[in-house]
């Protein structure tokens, strides 16, 4: 999949787990990588995502992480 779709994709999954918490402040980051391990467990056919590592690397970590949300500056 394209990596701006998979993007676009974890910000729409980010922004309904946030709505689903009643619009918390704050809890970015938080839903930005729940959003990412729920749809890496849907791509991944429910495996976790070191599972997922195990069998696609051998049990070597890749080391790189998914792109953060844009931070807006506070008031």
């Amino acid at each position: 999949m394209n990596p701006s779709h998979d993007e676009q994709r974890i910000r729409e999954r980010a922004y309904r787990i946030w709505e689903s918490e009643g619009y918390p402040q704050g809890q970015e980051m938080k839903h930005w990588y729940e959003a990412c391990e729920q749809i890496d467990a849907e791509d991944t056919g429910g495996r976790t995502s070191e599972e997922t590592l195990d069998t696609a690397s051998g049990g070597i970590e890749s080391g790189v992480a998914p792109p953060m949300p844009d931070r807006q500056s506070e008031p």
